[in-house]
């Protein structure tokens, strides 16, 4: 096909990557397809380091933005509602619930 207007939700793990845009992902339904893209997101999920896992990240996201396989026009915006008792950790905005096994309840 040349065009359709489409969505979906992604899990905000770095693994989600690799079903939604590799040759071989299960929900890569626009069967966008580079073997260098492929194996830059290998690598970068197999890294024994963040520092390192970044780096081929990075490397792999200038691919697909420069093949442009597709067109995102919006993310839409999380909102998220926490009664002040709770103590929270720092949250990302990719993965708010990430620490939530350390977060607490304040004294009253």
């Amino acid at each position: 096909f040349d065009g359709a207007l489409a969505g979906w939700h992604l899990p905000s793990s770095t693994e989600s990557v690799k079903g939604a845009w590799t040759s071989g992902g299960s929900e890569n339904y626009g069967r966008y397809s580079n073997s260098i893209f492929d194996a830059l997101v290998d690598s970068a999920l197999s890294a024994s380091s963040v520092d390192a896992s970044r780096g081929f990240f990075r490397r792999a996201y200038q691919i697909i933005v420069d093949d442009a396989p597709g067109i995102w026009l919006y993310e839409p915006r999380t909102l998220i509602a926490i009664n002040k008792r709770i103590q929270t950790t720092p949250m990302r905005p990719s993965a708010w619930w990430l620490d939530m096994s350390s977060w607490g309840l304040r004294p009253k």
